[in-house]
């Protein structure tokens, strides 16, 4: 699993890297909740425009959770539209997501932990 993301990784880093000089990128920003975890998060997005009608989008968010745990995801989604950018927006949308949980513990004064990627 690990190397399937560092792969996946490596080819979004080198899609980025070449993107042409007129590409269009936004930047956002956010609070997220997560329904699962029940917890408020903060979010924060790149949307880069590869094409007329193709967008990339990268996100991470961090959920606020009790101490020993430890939950944030990142996002990587490609969208292609089928509409004008001035118009509504009509879409579809691929990604992949990468969810981190992790908790820490004591055993015997010594720190342990246990952290898991689905």
């Amino acid at each position: 699993m690990k190397k399937f993301v560092l792969i996946i990784s490596s080819i979004v880093l080198i899609s980025i890297v070449s993107l042409e000089a007129n590409a269009q990128v936004r930047f956002g920003g956010g609070l997220a909740y997560g329904e699962e975890v029940r917890e408020l998060g903060i979010t924060a997005n790149a949307l880069f425009g590869l094409s007329e009608i193709v967008d990339f989008q990268l996100s991470f968010t961090y959920y606020f959770v009790p101490s020993p745990i430890t939950i944030w995801e990142l996002n990587f989604d490609g969208h292609y539209n089928f509409t004008e950018p001035e118009s509504t927006d009509i879409y579809v949308l691929t990604g992949l997501n990468i969810l981190h949980f992790g908790f820490n513990f004591e055993i015997f004064g010594s720190p342990n932990g246990f952290s898991t990627n689905d």
